[in-house]
């Protein structure tokens, strides 16, 4: 649902800085390729699975003219350097608004939890059948340590949530400051039926040292 450009540090080993375009802009973008020239092509993929999982993402876009496209990024001037930032970001879902009035104080959780985790989880935290678990009511929530550590080093191979199987790999999100990491797992904790106790910025950064050690 958005671009994101990634700023390495020299050794380009790690995430120094994050910028999200195009968020909800143009629907799913599923592929970004860089040309000889410079030039950047994106592919949108708005006609699978995902549209019909998540239509709460799709409540104001009309594909019904032009349906995929190829979209093409160019070295332009500075006017639309200027024009960009009125482009790059769209409200949140309605569904995600309602939820953000709620949640006194922790409004970042609830736009960092749209922004990398609703593509696979859903607004409801209900996930995907056969594809990606729900977070309702769920004992790996429920785990402080647990939840921290998988948010820090990813997820790999087959798990069973509430006697279903899933497969999908799920990538490291170590490049979320320790506030980030907390605000969001704090969120997930009070939301879908968990009610667990929020998410300290020391308890990331213990175990973030830890694994770092390790």
């Amino acid at each position: 649902m958005s671009l994101r450009v990634l700023k390495l540090d020299k050794g380009k080993r790690q995430v120094r800085s994050e910028q999200v375009l195009f968020m909800r802009q143009f629907g799913r973008l599923r592929d970004v390729v860089v040309s000889p020239s410079g030039d950047i092509y994106l592919c949108t993929s708005n006609r699978d699975w995902h549209p019909k999982s998540n239509p709460e993402f799709y409540d104001d876009m009309d594909f019904s003219d032009h349906g995929d496209r190829i979209i093409r990024i160019h070295k332009a001037g500075n006017d639309l350097e200027k024009s960009l930032p009125e482009e790059v970001q769209k409200s949140l879902p309605e569904s995600l608004k309602n939820l953000a009035s709620k949640e006194d104080g922790n409004t970042n959780g609830v736009v960092l939890y749209e922004k990398y985790c609703t593509v696979c989880h859903k607004s409801d935290g209900s996930g995907n059948q056969s594809m990606f678990p729900p977070i309702t009511s769920s004992t790996t929530v429920a785990d402080k340590g647990k939840l921290i550590d998988i948010m820090l080093n990813g997820l790999s191979g087959p798990i069973t949530v509430k006697g279903n199987e899933y497969n999908q790999d799920m990538p490291s999100f170590r490049f979320l400051t320790d506030d980030e990491i907390a605000d969001l797992l704090t969120y997930v904790r009070r939301s879908f039926g968990n009610q667990r106790s929020p998410i300290k910025v020391d308890e990331v950064g213990a175990l973030r040292r830890n694994s770092n050690l390790n």
